[in-house]
């Protein structure tokens, strides 16, 4: 009969060139506390923060090139909060209200150039006015 081993304490993954790929703790095979991740040249590709599991908190992600990719905070494993994206060149691409992983309230994305492509609102995921996805 094969013992199960569980999972507790730091564990930390490498690419095959030495660069760590993430970086955290396990406790009773959950994930718990700050977790990283990083691209394969060395710069960080997301990190926050693990309840029982579950991302719980503020997390980051960030572009190869180092610029910051997204942001917004994590509850029970759904997004809750301003969800903020951005294009690799540092304009913002969307901002907007997220409850429980949906789309609610004013959503607004830009272009490259950061000028505004689109304003829309949003109820429980649902686009009920402004200029809403066919």
């Amino acid at each position: 009969m094969k013992k199960e081993h569980t999972k507790n304490g730091l564990h930390t993954e490498y690419f095959e060139n030495g660069q760590k790929i993430r970086e955290g703790d396990y406790k009773d095979d959950n994930k718990v506390g700050k977790w990283t991740r990083w691209h394969e040249n060395g710069q960080k590709n997301s990190e926050g923060k693990y309840k029982d599991g579950k991302q719980d908190g503020k997390w980051t992600q960030w572009y190869e090139n180092g610029q910051k990719k997204s942001e917004g905070i994590v509850k029970d494993g759904k997004e809750n909060s301003k969800l903020t994206e951005w294009y690799e060149n540092g304009q913002k691409k969307s901002e907007g209200i997220v409850k429980d992983g949906k789309e609610n309230g004013k959503l607004t994305e830009w272009d490259e150039n950061g000028q505004i492509n689109s304003v829309a609102t949003y109820k429980d995921g649902e686009c009920i006015s402004g200029d809403c996805p066919e």
